[in-house]
Parts: structure tokens; sequence; C-alpha cells
């Protein structure tokens, strides 16, 4: 299913990351369905995301890694990935899935709304793919440069996407802005 099976142990390597996602995929998308269209796309208070919007900022985080992301490592010289950003990725990861912490949302990663079931699973999964697809040979390479955490592996950001999509999760249906 994923470039680098196996050329890691399950707990690091690209294939466990990316089944986990898959998995959180597509519990996403089964309680986006399980819900009535007009509830889909209602904002439940100021502040906060309608359901299809918390899976359009999703989409549009998976969308941005490699792209945006990739292009500030190829501008920054790629930087190596180093213990100190492994540990605050892990760090924040824990942090965001145990105790509930909100963590502002980039401008880029902001959803703009309007897009029903089948545009988002479409949407999603040509995020996926391109995702996939931009995936280095090795996990521990540096391959994108996040914005706080600085440059990381397909492996670390790998992490930081299943955990970002179990934040979410924990809040559904509705995320209010931090």
């Amino acid at each position: 299913m994923s470039k680098n099976a196996g050329s890691q142990g399950a707990q690091y390597g690209t294939a466990a990351w990316l089944d986990k996602a898959t998995e959180l995929k597509q519990v996403v998308m089964d309680r986006l369905a399980a819900m009535p269209a007009a509830e889909c796309l209602a904002v439940p208070s100021p502040g906060a995301w309608s359901a299809a919007g918390v899976v359009e900022h999703l989409i549009l985080l998976e969308e941005t890694v490699p792209g945006l992301w990739r292009e500030r490592l190829q501008a920054a010289g790629t930087p190596n990935v180093n213990g100190k950003s492994e540990l605050l990725s892990r760090i924040v990861s824990f942090a965001i899935t145990k105790t509930g912490l909100r963590v502002p949302t980039a401008p880029e990663l902001e959803p703009k709304g309007g897009l029903g079931l089948v545009a988002l699973e479409r949407r999603w999964s040509d995020a996926r793919a391109e995702l996939v697809a931009a995936l280095p040979d090795s996990p521990n390479a540096p391959w994108v440069l996040h914005p706080a955490f600085g440059p990381l592996s397909s492996a670390q950001m790998g992490r930081l996407l299943a955990s970002h999509i179990e934040h979410h999760l924990k809040h559904w249906p509705a995320c209010t802005r931090p």
C-alpha cells in the first residue's frame, strides 16, 4: 500500500502511520456520511467549524504537506532532521491527543466551507494519493519544514498527521478554533 513498507519497525515506519491515517480517515468519513446533509454543513456556534469544515481542514493539511511545506524545506537548503524536532513533535502530538491542547490554525488550513460529502471524499482521496506519491525513499530523511517543529521526516510528519486526525475525532463534530 505504501512506500517504505517494512523499511523500519512498525512503530516508526511509513507503513504504520499511513495505515493508521487511512483507518482514521475512514472513521471520519463514516461519521460524516452518517450525518444529515444539513447537519454536516451547519456551524454549531460562533468560532466553530461545521463537521464538513473539520474534514476540509484535515484535507487542507494533507494537501499542504507535499506542496508548501516541502517547498519551504527546499528553500531552507534541506536542513537535517534532529532529535529536537523529533522530541518536540512527540511531545506536542501527545499533548494534543491526550490533553486536548488547542493549537492555532495556520491561515492556509482554514476551511472555506460549502463542500458536500462526495466532493470531500474525492478531494481527500486525491490529497492522500499526492501525499503518498511525494513520500521520500527514506522515512528518516528530511521531508518537510513544519512551521513550528522545523524539519521533519516522513515518519515524524506522518505521526503528526495521524495525531491531528485523532484530535479532531475527539472533538467531533465541531472544533472551535483556538
